[in-house]
């Protein structure tokens, strides 16, 4: 199967302009998106206003399946919207339950390792040991679009990323928002890994035949590379830039690459 994936488009409808020429020139059959799929807002509405007259005009537009998870930008209500639309097939919203795509197994995960935002509908502390004091006033937005203070020891009180993932024992595909921790694909500009520990923790313990990954725009220019490997499993970052960086990806039935090329940087030599 040829599937291209990106992530972190952010609303930029010169990316999305580009990601359909790329889908109707190299015979696409699936689609994978690795989160925020919108800009940062302020507001829910102007989360909302760009579903609802972009991205479901974008969707008609192509004629594949469309997987997706979301990211950390995403408002509560925005991730709600996708999920209706799931439900009413315009798209697939992944979760940790493995979707069968042509026999491949697709899992996603949305959440990440907590940022400098202050926003935290979808940031968990990362191993289940952490414990997560923010030195600022932190907020999680309701379906409608309110935020709500919470405390500084608020994502104390959730389950952390590594329990969430203990769920997680596909062994095809995984979609997931977050990089694993020191790899190629956690590099900010001043060379420090920001990465997940708990999804590079599962990533070693089960061993998925492809990760699919985001978050860190800037990650393949600092460490020099879009993909790495964890023992057999080839982890994927594309990055995002002025121009469009996405993958295209060549898929055996277990999930297992033939080939993958990005579209700034080339063929992955991964064998």
């Amino acid at each position: 199967m040829r599937a291209i994936y990106v992530a972190d488009l952010h609303s930029d409808r010169k990316h999305y302009d580009e990601l359909y020429t790329l889908l109707q020139e190299n015979r696409i059959e699936l689609l994978l998106i690795g989160g925020d799929l919108l800009a940062y807002s302020k507001s829910l509405a102007k989360q909302l206003d760009f579903i609802e007259h972009e991205w479901i005009d974008f969707v008609r537009s192509i004629s594949i399946p469309i997987l997706l998870i979301h990211g950390n930008i995403e408002w509560t209500g925005a991730v709600s919207r996708y999920e209706q639309l799931s439900r009413a097939n315009v798209h697939t919203l992944l979760t940790l339950e493995p979707v069968e795509m042509d026999r491949l197994a697709i899992s996603g995960y949305g959440i990440s390792n907590p940022s400098p935002f202050s926003r935290k509908d979808f940031e968990r502390r990362d191993l289940k040991c952490d414990e997560f004091i923010s030195n600022k006033s932190i907020y999680i937005s309701t379906v409608n679009g309110q935020l709500v203070e919470r405390d500084a020891h608020y994502l104390n009180r959730l389950p952390s990323m590594e329990d969430e993932l203990e769920a997680l024992s596909s062994q095809g595909i995984w979609m997931m928002h977050a990089p694993p921790f020191e790899t190629k694909l956690d590099v900010i500009q001043n060379g420090i890994h920001v990465g997940s520990k708990a999804i590079r923790k599962r990533i070693e313990q089960v061993q998925p035949a492809l990760t699919l990954h985001g978050h860190i725009h800037e990650s393949p220019y600092v460490s020099n590379s879009w993909f790495d490997r964890i023992g057999r499993t080839v982890c994927i970052n594309p990055g995002q830039g002025a121009d469009l960086h996405a993958v295209i990806l060549d898929l055996r039935q277990n999930g297992e690459l033939e080939s993958a090329e990005h579209t700034i940087f080339g063929k992955a030599g991964l064998y």
